[in-house]
């Protein structure tokens, strides 16, 4: 056995800690820390970040020693400050985690991220306003982490029925990172200006969002609010016409993703006509087996526009399998078809 506190027993408890946080085993690991504390005399960043989670379990004395005897330099001195703080914030005490974030010495650290978001959430169930959206927009110019950013900004703006114009700048912040949130973001500002009567705000920012998904090779959400507030604008025509544009470069893309989508927005207008122009561009015998798999998949979710096409001919490539006789129940069981299962 290691000596307790040599370097390869310390490797081993930080082996241990990893293995703890992996397997959620937290109360495990808090006791690991304390051993660290105990034998070397001290414990490090990237030791409290593993059995971090372990601190809002253990006894308060346990915390309070495993905290107290963080290493001297500013990483391990401020996450030991955040797990402090993080238990304050668990007694609904937000002062000491509002205080990392107001930190500029921290800017820019994993910590003031986490501090950041932490207040934010809190600030999101107080009837938040102005100050607390300003608080968001930072965050969101500061922090680009597409889940959190979303989560904060959904929070925050839950409640603003009354206030557009926060909800807009809210939602444009998020918008302006960029990523998989990007296109939820514009149509949200857009739909706080449409709800509030503000039919040309809505449709800049849905034209917007028309621009930059052809831009980006991908699809804007349009429902509804979207057509009524672009047609309240631009007219009949105007609408039309962004409409047909976009509906003949999901076609020309021959891209099943962007094709389902569509169909999915053309349902939703009563348009399945033109999805299935769209889903008739496409090419089964060309497409990976697996994405031909997910495509024949979605078309069954739209019982009447399958039948329409006349999905009888959809066929894997490749090998050139027909799917018609391919249930939705046949579907599960595709791993083991002895001509698709090496692709699973």
């Amino acid at each position: 056995a290691e000596t307790a506190g040599s370097e390869a027993w310390i490797a081993l408890q930080q082996q241990r800690l990893a293995g703890f946080a992996a397997l959620g085993q937290h109360v495990e690991a808090a006791q690991v820390l304390d051993a660290l504390r105990e034998h070397a005399g001290r414990v490090v960043a990237g030791e409290l970040v593993l059995g971090g989670t372990g601190m809002g379990y253990a006894e308060a004395s346990l915390r309070d020693r495993v905290l107290a005897a963080a290493a001297d330099d500013p990483l391990s001195r401020s996450v030991a400050d955040y797990l402090r703080a993080g238990a304050q914030a668990r007694k609904s005490a937000i002062g000491p985690m509002r205080k990392l974030s107001k930190d500029a010495d921290l800017v820019g650290t994993p910590v003031h991220f986490m501090a950041s978001y932490r207040v934010l959430l809190h600030e999101a169930q107080r009837r938040p306003g102005a100050a607390a959206n300003k608080e968001l927009v930072t965050f969101l110019g500061r922090y680009r982490h597409p889940e959190f950013g979303y989560v904060a900004t959904a929070m925050m703006t839950s409640d603003w029925w009354s206030k557009p114009s926060l909800k807009i700048e809210a939602w444009e912040a998020l918008a302006a990172q960029g990523g998989r949130w990007k296109f939820i973001a514009l149509h949200e500002a857009g739909l706080a200006a449409y709800q509030h009567g503000k039919n040309a705000d809505a449709a800049a920012r849905f034209e917007r969002a028309f621009r930059e998904a052809a831009r980006d090779d991908a699809l804007p959400i349009v429902d509804w609010s979207v057509q009524y507030a672009m047609t309240s604008t631009l007219g009949e025509a105007g609408w039309q016409l962004a409409w047909t544009r976009l509906r003949e470069r999901v076609a020309k893309s021959k891209d099943p993703s962007l094709a389902i989508g569509f169909m999915q927005m053309a349902q939703t207008l009563g348009r399945g006509d033109e999805a299935q122009r769209v889903l008739e561009a496409l090419d089964p015998e060309s497409m990976d087996p697996q994405l031909a798999l997910v495509t024949f998949d979605a078309l069954l979710a739209y019982a009447p526009l399958f039948e329409e096409l006349g999905a009888g001919t959809f066929t894997l490539g490749g090998g050139g399998a027909d799917l018609s006789p391919l249930t939705a129940d046949g579907m599960l069981g595709i791993g083991l078809h002895p001509d698709t299962s090496h692709y699973f």
